[in-house]
């Protein structure tokens, strides 16, 4: 599953999580959006490192 894939699941999860909740609400609005914030940061950070794997991996020998 690529990046935009995992981000776009989990942001498709938070909306649903949406659809009980009154979004008048600031509080709402802020648990989404904290959400969302957390979410995309959580798989950007794992899929950084899955990179930095990958990189340190494939490093030539000197």
């Amino acid at each position: 599953m690529t990046l935009e894939e995992k981000i776009h699941n989990k942001v498709k999860n938070i909306f649903e999580w949406t659809t009980g909740q009154d979004m008048t609400k600031k509080s709402n609005q802020d648990k989404f959006f904290e959400m969302i914030t957390e979410s995309v940061t959580r798989i950007a950070k794992k899929e950084v490192n899955v990179r930095l794997q990958e990189i340190r991996h494939n490093k030539p020998k000197e």
